[in-house]
């Protein structure tokens, strides 16, 4: 039993006709006439009477008309998905992101354009986001200062400092900008092991001679920045993440204005799949319009 076959036997079976259906299937007659030959042949049944000028089913031929017609149906199903798939007006895109701010951005964008696609964030530290994109367990994501790796595609979206946040009340919030010295003398609240923000850091402290020693490890930002806020240390964070808390004070860290990288990452030999492209299109206008307004 070959598709070929059954192609050819439920094009019959519709429409009752072998010259109807060698029309539908852009094929001779007597090619029609062969498949349907080497089936009934090869599993002993007879499928159709042919009577006259015309032809009808047979009891087993209905039997298989109704199997062919609920397989080809749901093959014509898999086409239209493929295509509304390609096409974007449908489907899934699952995303992973270190952080909400800038992949929000550019969900927003991407929504506009393909409302139809429904949008899954996966949120984690840097760690484990880059580990989601090589091991495919998301399609791309969003994420700041990603290593180097043959593997995976690198697009640039925005640039931006690191903040050391306190209470309004600490001595670090009158003022402008703050030293990594100032901030290695107060108590201080760090991300945990493979956070972006905690491994740029590190890197900077150790660095400029100052040694790391946080005096607590929070497991996200949210966490840091409450801590903040009830008046236990000082933490850091980027630039975008300091908006909406009036409880707390953010100040420049001076040696580490722009060292943060935000990008669009992504498996290499998945850059030229449709939702790819188009990702990298949102990215390209978003980067634009985010350079403007931190201008």
């Amino acid at each position: 039993m070959r598709y070929a076959q059954l192609k050819a036997f439920d094009a019959v079976a519709r429409l009752l006709s072998f010259s109807k259906a060698a029309d539908r299937l852009g094929i001779t007659q007597p090619a029609v006439t062969l498949q349907i030959k080497a089936l009934e042949e090869e599993n002993d049944v007879s499928l159709f009477l042919r009577q006259g000028g015309g032809v009808s089913l047979t009891a087993a031929g209905l039997a298989l008309f109704d199997h062919t017609s609920r397989m080809f149906a749901v093959e014509e199903e898999i086409r239209e998905f493929l295509t509304d798939r390609r096409n974007l007006s449908a489907g899934e895109l699952v995303l992973g992101a270190d952080g909400p701010h800038v992949a929000l951005d550019l969900i927003a964008r991407f929504k506009m354009l393909y409302p139809g696609i429904h949008v899954k964030l996966e949120l984690g530290n840097a760690r484990s986001v880059w580990r989601d994109v090589t091991e495919s367990r998301v399609e791309a994501a969003i994420m700041a200062n990603p290593p180097t790796d043959d593997r995976v595609t690198v697009q640039p979206l925005l640039r931006s400092g690191m903040m050391a946040i306190m209470p309004l009340d600490h001595p670090l919030a009158e003022g402008g900008d703050v030293g990594l010295a100032d901030f290695a003398a107060s108590f201080l609240i760090a991300r945990e092991q493979g956070s972006n923000t905690r491994r740029v850091l590190e890197a900077a402290m150790k660095s400029g001679g100052y040694g790391f020693d946080p005096a607590m490890e929070l497991g996200s930002r949210e966490a840091v920045r409450e801590a903040v806020a009830v008046g236990m240390g000082v933490g850091c964070v980027y630039a975008r993440e300091t908006v909406g808390d009036s409880r707390i004070a953010a100040r420049p860290i001076r040696e580490l204005t722009n060292s943060n990288l935000d990008t669009l990452v992504f498996l290499s030999r998945n850059s030229n799949r449709r939702v790819i492209r188009s990702l990298q299109d949102c990215a390209k206008g978003l980067s634009i319009d985010l350079g403007k307004n931190d201008e």
